[in-house]
């Protein structure tokens, strides 16, 4: 196996763990937080969840830049919209920052403040991490399928 196997091996895997974390906070665990109408459970599970997330999301933000550098060696052409897979590399960043704003929204701001009142404001950030990852998942398995370039 080669280093570009291994890297889209780890990369996958950071993203099951990323994305299936999220589908199972957003389908499985929040409505029963919802009902039970108490954000400290909710708390304490994505706390847990970002012992495992976080190191997920890390991995694939370092195997992601290298496999985009494999693609598109020049980093000044990351922004060449002309060529297809420069487009797709911008693309899946800014995912990955809006991921990141959001992940940082809610540790820092949501957490903070929110009572049994914002438990829905709660899971639409939820759902829209869930969204977005997922979109990603869908533009990083173009890359090889060639769906959108």
């Amino acid at each position: 196996m080669n280093i570009y196997g291994v890297l889209v091996v780890l990369h996958l895997l950071g993203a099951c763990v990323w994305l299936g974390g999220h589908a199972v906070l957003a389908y499985l665990l929040f409505p029963s937080v919802l009902n039970d109408r108490n954000p400290d459970v909710m708390y304490r599970i994505e706390t847990a969840y970002d012992r495992i997330g976080m190191p997920a999301l890390f991995v694939q933000v370092a195997t992601g830049l290298m496999l985009a550098y494999g693609h598109v060696p020049d980093f000044g052409s990351w922004l060449a919209f002309e060529v297809p897979m420069a487009r797709m590399i911008v693309m899946k960043l800014a995912l990955l920052l809006l991921i990141l704003g959001l992940s940082f929204d809610l540790r820092i701001r949501m957490f903070a403040k929110v009572g049994s009142a914002g438990l829905k404001s709660l899971g639409w950030h939820t759902a829209l991490v869930l969204l977005l990852s997922a979109t990603s998942v869908f533009l990083g398995a173009s890359f090889r399928i060639g769906w959108l370039y």
